[in-house]
């Protein structure tokens, strides 16, 4: 594990309630797509540590992203959103479990809730820099239109990658949406996952969600060995 020194070099607007935060490190923070950091902060006089996926791929150690959802009753989160171009940050790291190692699989199936997508657009990300041969479907819960992170980064993969397939669901969709309704139910997933036995299943939301999702593909034939998970509260 690294500790870091970082300055923030960009923020981007995600959706009403999330940020994304481009930090320069002057030391490199050697990760595995999928891992989190510890971002350190103080605030009122007081060291204050926070975990947060990167959602950058590993392709620069020194240049990394973090997608940051603002919680209403979040100590943290606002006092990172309140950040300006050229704040200082200290970046601990690598941490982890929830790691996609190259070529472990020629299918993966990734259900992300909300800021769960942040791991999970690292893992794309680099399998996509990487140019492997590996067929991604990510299926994406959210509760409206507007909540979707990346969407339009998304979107843009998948049309220019035949090997990355979105199903999108939104919990109260707007008028003529197209994707899937309410939440992911046995029968979305087993409609568009046909074997079960062959891809490597990483889900990352909600504590509830993730747990309702390793019922769910297990019921369905997933192996515990092929699943992995990363909850966030």
């Amino acid at each position: 594990m690294a500790e870091s020194r970082g300055i923030i070099t960009g923020i981007k607007d995600e959706t009403p309630n999330t940020k994304t935060f481009r930090v320069k490190l002057d030391k490199p923070i050697n990760f595995l797509p999928g891992q989190f950091a510890m971002l350190c902060l103080t605030i009122e006089g007081q060291l204050v540590k926070r975990a947060y996926s990167f959602s950058s791929s590993p392709a620069n150690p020194k240049d990394v992203e973090f997608t940051v959802k603002r919680a209403p009753d979040g100590k943290f989160a606002p006092h990172l959103f309140s950040s300006r171009i050229n704040d200082a940050v200290t970046v601990e790291g690598p941490h982890g479990i929830f790691t996609y190692i190259d070529n472990s699989a020629r299918d993966l199936v990734l259900i992300a809730g909300g800021s769960g997508i942040a791991p999970m657009r690292a893992i794309i990300r680099h399998i996509l820099e990487q140019k492997q041969d590996v067929r991604i479907q990510l299926i994406y819960a959210n509760k409206t239109l507007r909540d979707i992170i990346f969407k339009e980064e998304l979107d843009e993969l998948s049309s220019a990658n035949d090997n990355l397939a979105l199903h999108y669901v939104l919990e109260n969709p707007p008028s003529g949406w197209k994707g899937g309704a309410g939440f992911i139910t046995h029968d979305f997933i087993k409609k568009r996952v046909r074997d079960f036995s062959k891809p490597l299943f990483y889900i990352c939301g909600p504590p509830p969600m993730v747990q309702k999702m390793i019922e769910t593909v297990t019921r369905l034939g997933a192996t515990h060995d092929r699943i992995k998970l990363e909850q966030f509260n």
